[in-house]
C-alpha cells in the first residue's frame, strides 16, 4: 500500500501542477508546453484515494464486498465476546479459571483455566503459562464461532490482495503516462528552482548587444 499512496502523492502533484500552471499566468510557452505533456489521470488518482488509508489500511469503501466482510467480523466478534462472557460468569466455572479475562493465542479466543481443572473446562488447548500452573484453552461452545471469525478473516485478507492487485495493474495501465509525469515534474521544479533563485539575488535577464557583446557586469555595484 506504501507504493500505491506514492503513486497517489505523485498523481496528485501532476494533477496540481495543471491547474496552477494552466490558470491566470503570463504567457510562458516553454511551461506551457509542458503543461500540456502533464497527464492527469483523475480516476486513478480517485480509486486510490477511495480504497488506501495509510501504508497498513485499506478503507471499508474499497469495494461492497470488503465493507460486507468487516460489518460480518464486527458481529462474530461480538457473538463470541457475549459466548465468552456468559462462561467466564457462570458460577460453575469460577473456580476452574485462573483469572476472569479473555486473551487470544494463535488467532483464537482463549480463557485461562488451572491445570488441575483441565478435564473438567473441555475444549482446544493452545498453550501454557511459564509456571505451568495455567493453560490457555479455547472453550468448545465457541470453537465453532472461532472457526467462521477465522474463516471471514481469511475472506478479508482475500478480497484486500485483489484490491491491491487491480488498483496496481490500473497503475501498470498508465506507466508511460506515469513515468513521463515524473521526468516532467523534475525539470519543472528545477526551472522554478533557478527561478527562486534569481529572485533571490535579483538576477535579470542577460541582454546581448548589436555588437554580440555580454555585459553581465552590473553598473550600481562598487567593487
Amino acid at each position: 500500500m506504501k507504493q500505491l499512496l506514492e503513486v497517489l502523492y505523485n498523481l496528485h502533484v501532476a494533477r496540481n501542477a495543471v491547474t496552477f500552471l494552466k490558470a491566470d499566468l503570463p504567457k510562458l510557452p516553454i511551461i506551457h508546453e509542458m503543461a500540456e505533456l502533464l497527464s492527469v489521470q483523475k480516476r486513478l488518482e480517485e480509486n486510490i484515494d477511495r480504497c488506501i488509508i495509510s501504508e497498513d489500511e485499506m478503507s471499508d469503501n474499497a469495494s461492497p464486498e470488503l465493507r460486507q466482510i468487516r460489518r460480518s467480523i464486527a458481529r462474530q466478534n461480538e457473538a463470541v465476546k457475549v459466548k465468552l462472557n456468559h462462561i467466564l460468569n457462570s458460577s460453575d466455572n469460577k473456580a476452574l479459571l485462573q483469572d476472569a479475562i479473555v486473551t487470544m493465542r494463535q488467532g483464537r479466543y482463549v480463557i485461562p483455566v488451572k491445570l488441575e481443572h483441565k478435564n473438567r473446562f473441555p475444549g482446544i488447548v493452545h498453550d501454557q503459562s511459564a509456571t505451568g500452573a495455567t493453560l490457555f484453552i479455547e472453550p468448545q461452545p465457541i470453537v465453532t464461532l472461532n472457526n467462521e471469525l477465522r474463516e471471514l478473516e481469511l475472506a478479508e485478507k482475500k478480497e484486500v490482495q485483489r484490491i491491491l492487485a487491480e488498483l496496481s495493474g490500473n497503475v501498470a495501465e498508465h506507466f508511460h503516462e506515469l513515468l513521463n509525469n515524473q521526468g516532467l515534474l523534475v525539470k519543472l521544479d528545477f526551472i522554478f528552482a533557478k527561478g527562486r533563485l534569481s529572485v533571490k539575488y535579483r538576477g535579470t535577464d542577460a541582454q546581448i548587444s548589436e555588437e554580440g557583446i555580454l555585459d553581465i557586469k552590473r553598473e550600481d555595484i562598487l567593487y
